[in-house]
């Protein structure tokens, strides 16, 4: 049942909806949310770009964006073709194309009406338009910015502020909202200015759509904290636009909450799903890259990333314990599920980026981060179990308490996880 607070949260809510929209259908809203490209609170692209020219990057990128240009869209495990003309509310799996009602009553969640809403949405994530970008700026080729400029016209046309199925959900007009950040910091100074000025009228609207819409009740999980990355990003990158300074404060507020929420005292995420603990330190680390939050949040971020290293062990590999949705925050283009995934880049080069760091090393006695394991095992060449040494042992055992999770390097020795009173068993 719901609390009157969250009555009063959701009326307000609604009111404020209404109002923007009321505002956007009748004068527009802001006069001039002109920015310049590049941002300056993101990294510089050109160093980037300079360095990366040539590489396996670069045509693999370049190879991708050629895809993208034929409207082959790499979702999930497969690729969708949509052919010439691309219906951005539309389930090509099932077929069905949802139409342009206010988007509280769109029945996102009815396949029989709507199709999978997750394979509508993750198109509209816009994430191939960030490869589009990358592949823009590596080769010069202007196809590739033609493509971004067709597809945003064509998107903006196809989905009125509030109407219609992509305007369902915070999460993802959230990622939206950040895949066209990365679009304009990467290629927003080449756009033509009658594709800019609504392309960043459109993106001002995501801002307040999340500062009206966060998941407090809904979801206070990961689709909160990707939202308050996304409300905070717009407020700090773009300090000019109408409500900026509300949307940082209030997403960095948000940030800080849920840090403490989310994230045990052994660096595990609250959700215990290995593929989350990576979506949910690749939130913190873009939100820790623009705010600098201050030493305590990276003290944090270390011990996020120690857990997942302990999860991973030597062979850098990802076991598969709990939920994966298959979606990314960064890379969304490796397709594989967390298990495949032989590294993580984000994390790596947090962990290397810091002052006098080397390899991250998981050691039996003390974890990254401050743990101290009530007990230490590690298996001996014989099999056997015995006490481990102060030392950092070559074949460790990690014994992260809070999540009840042992994980036992040495090769002929599985992986054992105790979660919920429930024991299970991974190779």
């Amino acid at each position: 049942m719901r609390s009157r607070q969250e009555w009063a949260f959701r009326i307000r809510q609604e009111v404020a909806n209404l109002a923007s929209l009321a505002t956007a259908n009748f004068s527009g809203g802001p006069k001039s949310l002109e920015q310049p490209s590049p941002l300056t609170r993101l990294p510089a692209p050109e160093p980037v770009i300079e360095r990366l020219k040539g590489s396996p990057y670069h045509a693999r990128m370049e190879a991708l964006a050629g895809e993208i240009l034929q409207h082959r869209f790499p979702l999930f495990d497969a690729v969708l073709d949509t052919g010439k003309a691309i219906d951005w509310r539309r389930d090509y799996g099932a077929g069905i194309t949802t139409g342009l009602r206010y988007f509280r009553f769109v029945p996102y969640l009815d396949r029989s009406r709507v199709g999978d809403h997750k394979a509508i949405w993750e198109l509209n994530r816009h994430q191939h338009l960030v490869v589009l970008a990358q592949a823009f700026r590596l080769s010069g080729r202007r196809e590739f910015l033609q493509e971004i400029e067709s597809q945003l016209v064509d998107w903006l046309a196809a989905n009125p502020y509030l109407r219609g199925m992509n305007w369902t959900s915070a999460l993802e007009v959230a990622f939206r909202a950040l895949s066209w950040i990365w679009v304009y910091h990467l290629a927003g100074a080449e756009l033509q200015p009658a594709i800019r000025r609504p392309f960043l009228r459109a993106l001002y609207r995501h801002g307040q759509y999340l500062d009206h819409n966060l998941s407090v009740y809904f979801s206070p999980n990961t689709h909160l904290l990707g939202e308050a990355v996304a409300l905070h990003a717009l407020g700090a990158l773009f300090p000019a636009w109408p409500g900026a300074a509300r949307w940082e404060t209030s997403g960095a507020a948000l940030m800080l909450e849920q840090l403490e929420r989310q994230v045990r005292g052994d660096g595990s995420h609250f959700e215990q799903s290995a593929y989350y603990q990576v979506y949910a330190l690749d939130m913190f680390l873009f939100h820790c890259a623009i705010a600098k939050p201050g030493a305590e949040y990276g003290r944090k971020m270390i011990g996020m990333a120690g857990y997942l290293a302990a999860l991973m062990g030597a062979s850098r590999t990802l076991p598969l314990l709990g939920d994966d949705d298959g979606g990314r925050l960064f890379h969304p283009t490796d397709r594989g599920t967390a298990s495949d995934a032989p590294r993580w880049p984000p994390v790596e080069s947090f962990w290397t980026s810091r002052p006098g760091s080397g390899p991250l090393r998981i050691c039996t006695n003390k974890l990254p981060g401050g743990w101290e394991p009530r007990r230490s095992m590690r298996a001996s060449a014989s099999g056997r179990q015995s006490r481990s040494n102060p030392a950092c042992s070559p074949t460790p055992v990690s014994w992260l308490w809070q999540t009840g999770i042992c994980r036992l390097s040495s090769t002929p020795v599985p992986l054992r996880s105790k979660a919920a009173g429930t024991a299970t068993l991974t190779h």
